[in-house]
């Protein structure tokens, strides 16, 4: 895109209007290959968020902050962004996803060891991987589940605000 912006400092009407062709030309067909594609804002973000917690070997999403979009005004500042299912994400000042707060829960059982598996409103399923004795209501309707990130990779999530922290693995 540089060399494109850099075209608008050409003084000479003839000479900017044939650099920008170019550089349009240029684009276009790097697009045409499929070796330069436009992504928006909200669209990393909302695959940030649906692949949140899943532990994809040799894979990652860049982050907005390196593919160099200012974050505008509070550059730095962590953020914060509900979803359509009424969840709140925190990004944190690098703009990486550091919890969800007021997940929906659709459903729940009982799993392996007889620890929890939760399905979110989102489609996200969680299971529970430590041994912390964990309150979940018999009609899990209305109730929610809130999730951050951890140590190394690891992530802690609670049903409702005032239960108790619990390690959790994103299975699905």
């Amino acid at each position: 895109m540089r060399p494109l912006f850099a075209c608008q400092d050409i003084a000479g009407d003839a000479e900017r209007l044939a650099c920008l062709d170019r550089e349009v030309a240029a684009l276009r067909a790097s697009e045409d290959e499929g070796q330069l594609v436009a992504v928006s804002r909200r669209e990393i973000e909302e695959a940030e968020e649906a692949s949140y917690g899943l532990s994809i070997p040799n894979f990652s999403l860049p982050s907005l902050p390196r593919l160099g979009f200012g974050r505008g005004e509070g550059e730095g500042e962590a953020t914060v962004t509900e979803t359509d299912t009424g969840a709140r994400i925190f990004r944190d000042s690098d703009g990486r996803i550091d919890q969800v707060i007021g997940q929906p829960i659709v459903a729940v059982r009982t799993g392996a060891q007889g620890r929890y598996v939760f399905e979110l409103a989102n489609g996200q399923i969680w299971q529970q991987e430590d041994s912390t004795r964990v309150y979940v209501p018999r009609n899990i309707e209305g109730h929610t589940a809130d999730i951050r990130s951890g140590a190394l990779g690891s992530h802690l999530m609670r049903i409702d605000e005032q239960n108790r922290w619990f390690r959790a693995v994103r299975i699905r």
